[in-house]
């Protein structure tokens, strides 16, 4: 019996590692295809096309791109939250470092100060959302903005070529 259960659960293990590496490559709809994501604030209507896409793995406590630049243009950021707690995604524009944010009285980071192009809704474990903006050359940072987060290391420097 052990035997079994061992082949079922490296059987199990491979599917997951398959559908991380399926997510990661950028898996979805093909084009023309409809693919079924949420919208945002800040993202566009058109669910295919663009200048590309990346990849972003939340999780305790970090905010991973597959990439740290893109080219300027469309972009789709497919968020995908790795760990238990909720996360969000949130993409801003800012020549400030992306560990030197200012923050507001309730400990998150100052959004009147640093205006979000978009943001996911918060996700639980496991759950994902892909987020279309138009984004120019410049600095960015991606960011979980639920409070304490950014404290506990959820943000990341990214560029836009």
């Amino acid at each position: 019996m052990r035997l079994f259960t061992a082949a079922r659960t490296g059987g199990f293990t491979l599917l997951v590692a398959g559908s991380a590496l399926l997510l990661a490559c950028g898996g979805g709809a093909s084009e023309g295809g409809s693919a079924s994501e949420s919208k945002s604030t800040g993202a566009s209507s058109s669910a295919s096309g663009g200048e590309g896409s990346v990849a972003v793995t939340l999780s305790e406590w970090a905010v991973k791109p597959a990439s740290a630049s893109v080219k300027a243009g469309k972009v789709d950021f497919k968020a995908t939250n790795s760990g238990s707690t909720p996360h969000e995604l949130v993409v801003v524009k800012t020549d400030v470092a992306h560990d030197k944010l200012e923050k507001n009285s309730s400990g998150i980071v100052d959004e009147t100060k640093y205006k979000p192009l978009g943001r996911t809704k918060q996700l639980d474990g496991s759950k994902s959302e892909e987020l279309e903006l138009d984004v120019t050359a410049g600095k960015y940072v991606l960011l979980c903005n639920i409070a304490g987060h950014y404290d506990l290391g959820m943000h990341v420097a990214f560029t836009v070529n």
